[in-house]
């Protein structure tokens, strides 16, 4: 289904795939199962497979990545052939290429990104935490990328929680 102009309008075999937007999944030829909302999603994408696209240019340069969800203006931009990552705000993983199970939630989050793999983030004003499938990670390469300090996380008791939100 396509709603906007040249919306789908390369397709020939791709199926299952749903594009709304002026030029959303415009290149698209063979790739199925993606949607892509909002103007110039998921453009370039010509065999890229279950992707999820919404936003202005959001996943806009993919052309053969697979499972990869993007939601915000130019999320996941320079994506072409990563697979795996999801990008939550305006130009989270906007340079990433190639990586892999990345996530990246925040504006401007894991913005430099390029190739790394298995990284996870959440990125908030005055907040970084980073965390590798395999190990702590340092935050030094995000820290160009969303200024902020750096925050550690330590359990606490459901009571403690309660005293909080109770004022007691």
């Amino acid at each position: 289904m396509a709603i906007g102009h040249d919306a789908l309008s390369d397709n020939t075999e791709g199926y299952w795939n749903t594009a709304s937007g002026n030029f959303a999944l415009g290149l698209n030829t063979t790739g199925f199962r993606n949607t892509a909302s909002g103007y110039a999603a998921l453009y370039l994408n010509i065999t890229g497979e279950r992707n999820t696209a919404t936003g202005t240019l959001a996943l806009y340069s993919n052309t053969a990545g697979t499972d990869n969800t993007a939601t915000g203006s130019v999320a996941l931009y320079e994506n072409t052939t990563g697979y795996g990552n999801a990008a939550t705000g305006a130009g989270a993983l906007y340079y990433n290429d190639t990586g892999i199970y990345n996530t990246a939630t925040g504006v401007n989050a894991l913005l430099a990104n390029t190739t790394g793999t298995n990284f996870n983030i959440v990125c908030k004003p005055y907040l970084v935490f980073v965390i590798s499938f395999f190990n702590l990670l340092s935050d030094e390469a995000e820290k160009a990328t969303c200024p902020s300090m750096t925050t550690t996380f330590e359990s606490v008791s459901y009571t403690h929680l309660r005293a909080h939100e109770t004022g007691r």
